[in-house]
C-alpha cells in the first residue's frame, strides 16, 4: 500500500480532473501557476511527471489507467466532504505561517502539507492524528506545572494555532489557540485568556479535526 506521495499543485490538479474529483481545496489553486492560454503544454508537462512517478499508465492507444493504490490515497482529497485545517503561525523576528490540511472520506483520512513549492500526501492512522496533536504542544509540555495566573503581551507571544473544520455546504468551525512562554492558552466569550492543561488541549484540537466524523 502507498503511504505517501509527492505532487505538485498542478499534478495535483490534473490528477483531480482526471478522476473526475469532486472538490479541491482552494489554497490548492492558489498555489496553481499561471497556466494562461498554454493548457496544452500545462497537460503534457503532467502527464509525463504523473507517468514516471506511476500514478498513471498509457498504453499505445493513448489511453490512460490508474494506480489504483495511488487513486486510493488521494481519494479523500476529491471525495471527502469534510476538511480540517492546521495553521501553524511562528512569532518573531521572522514571522511564518505552516499549513496542514487533512481530508477524511470514509473512515479513512490523509494529511497533505506543503514542501517547498510541493505537497506531501501522507496516509494518516487515528494513532497519527493523535500524535500530531501532541507534536503542537510546547516541548514537554505534559511535565510542565500550569501557572495560575499568566501575564500576557505581545512580546511572549511565540505561536498562534489556528484549527478549522469544513463540511460541504456548511460554515466552517475556528478554533484559536496562542502560545505565550509556551503555554497554550484560549480566549475565552469576555475576552479573558486561560491557559489550557495539555488534556485540555488535546480534547479541544482533536474535536475540532474530528467534528465532522
Amino acid at each position: 500500500m502507498i503511504r505517501e506521495l509527492l505532487l505538485t499543485p498542478e499534478e495535483l490538479l490534473y490528477l483531480g480532473k482526471l478522476y473526475e474529483g469532486e472538490y479541491l481545496n482552494y489554497s490548492y489553486l492558489q498555489a496553481v501557476g499561471d497556466i494562461g492560454n498554454n493548457k496544452r503544454s500545462f497537460k503534457a508537462k503532467c502527464k509525463a511527471a504523473l507517468l514516471e512517478k506511476g500514478a498513471i499508465e498509457e498504453n499505445l492507444l493513448g489511453d490512460i489507467s490508474f494506480n489504483e493504490e495511488i487513486k486510493e490515497l488521494l481519494t479523500p482529497i476529491y471525495f471527502g466532504e469534510f476538511a480540517a485545517v492546521i495553521e501553524l503561525y511562528e512569532i518573531g523576528e521572522v514571522n511564518t505561517r505552516k499549513m496542514i490540511n487533512i481530508h477524511f472520506h470514509k473512515g479513512r483520512y490523509v494529511m497533505n502539507y506543503q514542501k517547498e513549492k510541493n505537497f506531501q500526501v501522507r496516509q494518516m492512522t487515528e494513532e497519527d492524528l493523535q500524535q500530531l496533536i501532541i507534536t503542537l504542544m510546547p516541548e514537554n509540555y505534559n511535565e510542565r506545572v500550569l501557572p495560575t495566573e499568566l501575564k500576557v503581551s505581545d512580546e511572549n507571544l511565540k505561536r498562534v494555532l489556528v484549527i478549522k473544520n469544513t463540511r460541504i455546504g456548511e460554515s466552517a468551525v475556528v478554533k484559536y489557540f496562542y502560545d505565550y512562554d509556551s503555554y497554550l492558552c484560549e480566549k475565552g466569550n469576555e475576552g479573558i485568556i486561560y491557559v489550557l492543561s495539555p488534556k485540555e488541549f488535546f480534547d479541544k484540537a482533536y474535536a475540532c479535526l474530528k467534528g465532522g466524523e
